[in-house]
C-alpha cells in the first residue's frame, strides 16, 4: 500500500472507521500512583467499550478488573472467587484516550508502582458480554466477529464462585468444549458440562443449564470473549494481533512457540498439571533474555517477581523454566506488539540533554515509549553506550570497544511509560552527578528501525525474522556473548 494511502488508511482508523492496529485497541500502561484524580492517557478509545485490568507492582495488592458493561464502579478481582464490589474511589472514568483514576489505594495509592493493560471492544480482537443465569441452557450472544478462542467467565452477584475459563487448546484442543479452568487457581482443568459441550460460534457461546458457576437461575455474569488468528487488522485488514495457542514442552528448557509476530503480551498457563497464570508484558522487562522476567500471578495478589519465564524471538516467545517444564502442556494468549508506520519522526526519536543526578531519576515526556537508548557524555571523553528494551536495560553495550554485552544495573533501570528509568550510576554512563549528558531515544516501528536479538547457529546463508516491515538499508550487528 502507498505511503500517501496508509496515512489516510490510519486517519480513517483512529476516527472510527477504516483500519484498526494493536495500538488502538490494547495497551499496557505503567504508572506511579499518587492519591490524587488523574487520567491515564494510552491511547485507547474506551467509550467503544473495553476492559480496565491493573495490578499493584511493589505491593501486594489485588488485581483489579474494571469494564463498560458493569460500570465505572464495579470492581472484579481475579486472584479471588469474591463478587462484583462497588467501588466509588478506583477508576473515575473511561475515555477516549485511556481512563481516568480517582483515590483509591488498589488502583491509584502514594508511592505504589502499577501496571495496567487496556483492552478496546473490537471484532476479531476482544468482547465484553453481560447476562442473566436461566438455569437452563443459553447460548449467548457476542459480537466478536469471529470465532471466540478464550473465554473468562464471572459470577458477578455472589461470591465464592470461580472464574470460569474456556481455551480452544484445552486437552489439546480435542473436544475443549468438554473441558475448563479456574483463573483464580492454579488448579489442572475440570470436565464436565460447563460449556453444555457445545464449541462457541462467531456469534453465540453456549452455558450448560443449571451450573452456578456459569449459568444459575438469579445469577448474573460477564464474560470476557478474546479472538485467535482472525486477522482484521493492519493497513490491508489482513493482520492478525492475537493468538491463543498450546504446546508441549520439551527437555530443552527453552521451547520455541511461533506465533507469527513478535508479542507484547503473553499469559501462558500449564494444563496437565496445577500450575499459575503467569502474566508478562515488554513494559515490565519481558525481554530477549531468558532470566530476570518480571511477572504477575494472575490467581495471586503478590507484588511482582523477578524469575525465569519466557523470553521473546521476532516470531513469537521462547518458554523457559516455569513455562516449559519437559513434556508438560500448556496454553497461551498472546497480543502482538505495536505495529503503526509512523507518521513523523517525533513518534519514533528524541534527543535528549540533560544533567546526571548520581540519584535513581525518571525522565518523561519523550511523546512514545523507548525501545532503545544511546548515552553520550557531552563533557567527558567516554564512548556511547547503548540500551535496549529487548535486551533489557541492565544489559549495556559499548561500540568504542569489542567487550560482550555487560550488566550494567544501575544505569537504565527500566524502560517505562513514556520515558525510562535511571538508577545511581557513578561510571558517567548515563547518570553520574554533575555529568553532561544527550541521550538518543528510539523507538521500533514498521519502516524506520527494529531490534532482533538472535542466537547463532553457525549456518551459512542463515535467515533472521524481523519486524521492519521494509527491506533494511542499514544495519548494526554486534556478539553479545
Amino acid at each position: 500500500m502507498p505511503t500517501t494511502q496508509k496515512l489516510l488508511t490510519a486517519a480513517a482508523g483512529s476516527a472510527g472507521g477504516g483500519a484498526l492496529y494493536v495500538e488502538d485497541v490494547f495497551s499496557t500502561f505503567l504508572y506511579n500512583g499518587n492519591s490524587s484524580n488523574r487520567d491515564i492517557v494510552n491511547g485507547v478509545d474506551l467509550t467503544e467499550g473495553g476492559l480496565v485490568w491493573t495490578k499493584a507492582r511493589s505491593n501486594a495488592i489485588q488485581h483489579e478488573l474494571f469494564d463498560t458493561e458493569r460500570g465505572i464502579d464495579r470492581r472484579l478481582v481475579t486472584n479471588s472467587s469474591a463478587a462484583e464490589y462497588y467501588e466509588l474511589n478506583s477508576l473515575s472514568g473511561f475515555n477516549s484516550n485511556g481512563f481516568s483514576l480517582s483515590t483509591a489505594g488498589n488502583t491509584n495509592g502514594s508511592s505504589v508502582t502499577y501496571a495496567s493493560w487496556t483492552f478496546r471492544k473490537a471484532e476479531k480482537f476482544f468482547d465484553v458480554v453481560t447476562y442473566s443465569g436461566s438455569n437452563s441452557t443459553q447460548a449467548i450472544s457476542h459480537n466478536l466477529g469471529s470465532v471466540p478462542a478464550m473465554i473468562l467467565v464471572k459470577r458477578t452477584d455472589t461470591g465464592s464462585s470461580n472464574w470460569i475459563v474456556y481455551n480452544q487448546n484445552l486437552n489439546g484442543g480435542t473436544n475443549p468444549e468438554e473441558y475448563w479452568l479456574n483463573l483464580d487457581e492454579n488448579a489442572a482443568p475440570s470436565s464436565g458440562w460447563i460449556w453444555n459441550k457445545v464449541a462457541p460460534t462467531s456469534t453465540t457461546f453456549t452455558v450448560g443449564g443449571g451450573t452456578g458457576a456459569v449459568n444459575v437461575a438469579g445469577g448474573t455474569y460477564v464474560a470476557y470473549l478474546f479472538a485467535s488468528d482472525a486477522g482484521g487488522f493492519g493497513d490491508d485488514g489482513d493482520e492478525n494481533i492475537i493468538k491463543c495457542g498450546g504446546y508441549t514442552a520439551d527437555s530443552s528448557n527453552a521451547y520455541p512457540v511461533t506465533l507469527g509476530f513478535e508479542p507484547q503480551f503473553v499469559l501462558i498457563k500449564r494444563t496437565d498439571s496445577s500450575g499459575d497464570w503467569q502474566m508478562l508484558d515488554t513494559m515490565r522487562s519481558f525481554t530477549a533474555e531468558a532470566a530476570g522476567q518480571e511477572f504477575f500471578y494472575s490467581n495471586s495478589g503478590n507484588a511482582e517477581a523477578n524469575d525465569y519465564g519466557a523470553y521473546l524471538t521476532s516470531t513469537g516467545f521462547v518458554a523457559s523454566n516455569q513455562s516449559a517444564s519437559n513434556g508438560a502442556s500448556y496454553i497461551y494468549m498472546a497480543i502482538r506488539r505495536p505495529m503503526k508506520t509512523p507518521e513523523a519522526g517525533t513518534e519514533v526519536f528524541n534527543a535528549i540533554t540533560r544533567t546526571g543526578t548520581g540519584a535513581n531519576a525518571t525522565i518523561t515526556g519523550l511523546g512514545f515509549n523507548p525501545d532503545e537508548i544511546i548515552s553520550q557524555t557531552r563533557g567527558l571523553t567516554y564512548g556511547g553506550i547503548w540500551f535496549s528494551r529487548l535486551r533489557g536495560g541492565n544489559q549495556a553495550l559499548y561500540p568504542p570497544s569489542t567487550a560482550a554485552e555487560y550488566t550494567s544495573t544501575n544505569c537504565v533501570t527500566e524502560f517505562s511509560t513514556n520515558g525510562y528509568k535511571l538508577g545511581t550510576d557513578g561510571s558517567n554512563q548515563i547518570n553520574s552527578n554533575t555529568v553532561t549528558y544527550v541521550n538518543w531515544c528510539f523507538k521500533r516501528a514498521t519502516g524506520f528501525m527494529d531490534v532482533v536479538a538472535y542466537t547463532g547457529n553457525g549456518t551459512a546463508g542463515a535467515t533472521q525474522a524481523h519486524n521492519l516491515g521494509v527491506v533494511p538499508e542499514m544495519m548494526i550487528v554486534k556478539r553479545r556473548s
